[in-house]
C-alpha cells in the first residue's frame, strides 16, 4: 500500500512539472511571436505585411489571418495587449495545452468572424491586436472560477468578473465606441468593438462546448 502511494506521488509530481515545462514552452512561444510581430516598431514602422485585410487573405496572403492578432501600432498598444493576453494566458486553470489552444482559437476565431458577418467594412482599413481574444480569454478565466470552484469565493468572483466583461461589450457594442477609449495614454488605432464581442463569444463557446462533451477535467 505504501509503494503504491509513493508511486502515486511520484506520477503526480511528475505530471505538474511537466505541466510547468509545457506552459513556459508556451510562454516562450507567445513571446517570440510578439517579437516577430512587432519587430519594426524599433523603427517607428508597423509590421503592415502581417495585417488582416481580407482582400489580401483572400488573394492568398494567409498568414494574415493567424498573424494579425500580434501585431501592433505602438509601443503603448502592445503593451498593453501582450500584458492583458500573457497575464489571462498563464492565469488559466485547464492544465491540458490543448484545452488551453481551444479557449484561444474559439477567442481568435471568434474576434475575425463576428466582424466579417457583421460588419465587413470595418475591417477594410486593416485590423490588428489581441484585444478580441484577450476579451475571450477574460471571458473563460470567469467561467473558471464560476463553475470551477476550486478556489474561496470563486463563483461570486466569476459571476461578477462575467457580469462586468458582458456589460462593458454590451456598451460597446451598442454605442458602437471603446469604453476605455479616452483613459488610453498612447496609440492603439480605432479600436474594432465588434471583436471583442467575438472573442467573448468564442471563449465562452469554446469553454461550453468543452463543458458540455465532458472534456474538462473534474477537479476536486
Amino acid at each position: 500500500m505504501s509503494v503504491l502511494t509513493v508511486s502515486t506521488s511520484s506520477g503526480v509530481e511528475v505530471q505538474r512539472g511537466s505541466g510547468v515545462f509545457l506552459r513556459r514552452v508556451e510562454l516562450a512561444f507567445w513571446l517570440l511571436l510578439l517579437v516577430v510581430c512587432n519587430h519594426s516598431l524599433l523603427q517607428g514602422e508597423v509590421v503592415s505585411g502581417f495585417i488582416f485585410q481580407p482582400d489580401r487573405v483572400v488573394a492568398g496572403e494567409w498568414w494574415r489571418a493567424l498573424l494579425s492578432p500580434f501585431v501592433h501600432l505602438s509601443w503603448y498598444h502592445l503593451a498593453l495587449d501582450a500584458a492583458a493576453f500573457l497575464l489571462l494566458w498563464q492565469g488559466l486553470e485547464e492544465e491540458r495545452p490543448w484545452g488551453r489552444w481551444a479557449f484561444f482559437l474559439g477567442s481568435w476565431g471568434g474576434s475575425l468572424l463576428i466582424p466579417l458577418l457583421v460588419a465587413p467594412r470595418v475591417l477594410e482599413g486593416g485590423l490588428c491586436g489581441l484585444s478580441g481574444v484577450a476579451h475571450g480569454l477574460f471571458a473563460v478565466t470567469a467561467l473558471e472560477l464560476l463553475f470551477g470552484g476550486r478556489r474561496e469565493g470563486g463563483r461570486v468572483l466569476g459571476f461578477g468578473l462575467l457580469a462586468g466583461v458582458v456589460l462593458k461589450v454590451a456598451w460597446e457594442t451598442v454605442f458602437g465606441g471603446e469604453l476605455i477609449g479616452s483613459l488610453h495614454l498612447g496609440d492603439v488605432g480605432v479600436p474594432v468593438v465588434l471583436c471583442h464581442l467575438g472573442g467573448l463569444l468564442g471563449g465562452s463557446l469554446a469553454f461550453g462546448l468543452l463543458s458540455l462533451s465532458g472534456c474538462r477535467e473534474e477537479r476536486s
